[in-house]
């Protein structure tokens, strides 16, 4: 999925699914606590299972537009989602550009992936330092040549205050 370039990772949002739609309700809003509540309002944000779903890349293609559109717009929601990824990086291979982060999940986990045009798959870990680790140590597998240049980012890590009071 092609998201804008300045997010350079996909979003989330929390689902409900409806006969196997997903309904824009489950989306909007989010009440400063994680709840749903019952209209689509510009002023209102993202609940914290949409930012979750957005940021493993897990909604369908018709939840994404609202989803980036809020996000385009909404400093709190983008603050709220670099909180639950401590850590995101991207490298540029001979393949192409290839994502890796760890995201925060609603259960206390952590799940570190990797992701590109033609892989996407991680692992479930308890602690930021194993995720970075299971990270570093596969993406090096992987591309054993790579050598970083410019465009290869450097790990962003955020501190544990701003990761919405979860360690």
């Amino acid at each position: 999925m092609n998201r804008p370039l300045f997010l350079q990772r996909p979003l989330t949002v929390s689902a409900l699914r409806v006969s196997n739609e997903l309904s824009l309700g489950s989306l909007l809003p989010y009440s400063g606590n994680g709840g749903i509540g019952s209209g689509w309002k510009r002023q209102e944000h993202l609940s914290d299972g949409a930012l979750e779903q957005y940021s493993l890349d897990k909604l369908a293609e018709p939840s994404l537009v609202p989803v980036e559109e809020h996000m385009l717009v909404c400093d709190q929601c983008r603050a709220r989602l670099e909180a639950i990824e401590p850590v995101s990086f991207v490298h540029y291979t001979a393949d192409g550009r290839f994502h890796s982060r760890v995201t925060r999940l609603a259960t206390g986990k952590l799940m570190a992936r990797h992701w590109d045009k033609d892989l996407n798959g991680g692992r479930t870990l308890q602690s930021v330092s194993a995720a970075k680790q299971y990270l570093n140590k596969s993406f090096s597998q992987m591309f054993p040549e790579h050598t970083c240049d410019r465009r290869c980012s450097q790990p962003q890590e955020f501190p544990k205050a701003r990761a919405a009071g979860r360690d």
